[in-house]
């Protein structure tokens, strides 16, 4: 073999090694950012399990940003960088949820879920359970297996004919 042939033969066998990796540091506007993007969303969080201890108080922005020393406008991007909506459309949407769970799994009644999740009107909690969830809540209490109702010993009327 050549000279030529034996430096193709070298050339070619060699495995090209990755070039450093440069790490840049963060900019103080990103560290800022992040730290700031923390403590909005732990502001959330702890104004939201205040919450949940006691759906059925009435609650407003005004309310929950006197709750927390804090402006309505913080409350409100607090929530919308922990949950992406605003503080009023959480709410709903953690009194819709614990409603299904009473509807779907407690032997009371319509009128008592409402009162225990915070609606003034039972026909309002109808309508946004409707909205939220495509049937109403008798529907669901109606529809949710029967079997899982027997397990926790929760028999409903409608039972009874089987």
């Amino acid at each position: 073999m050549g000279c030529s042939a034996q430096a193709k033969t070298l050339s070619s066998s060699r495995v090209a090694t990755p070039s450093p990796t440069i790490v840049e540091e963060p900019s103080i506007e990103k560290v800022v950012l992040v730290a700031r993007f923390e403590q909005e969303t732990a502001l959330w969080w702890q104004v939201e399990t205040d919450l949940r201890k006691d759906l059925r108080r009435p609650v407003n922005l005004r309310t929950i940003s006197e709750s927390v020393n804090r402006s309505r406008a913080t409350i409100t991007r607090s929530c919308q960088f922990a949950v992406g909506m605003s503080p009023m459309k959480r709410l709903k949407q953690m009194r819709l949820s614990m409603a299904r769970g009473l509807v779907q799994m407690s032997r009371l009644t319509i009128s008592d879920i409402a009162e225990r999740v915070g609606y003034v009107r039972v026909h309002e909690l109808s309508r946004d359970y409707h909205k939220q969830f495509g049937v109403t809540p008798t529907e669901d209490r109606e529809q949710y297996p029967r079997i899982y109702r027997r397990e926790f010993g929760m028999p409903f009327t409608s039972d009874a004919r089987e």
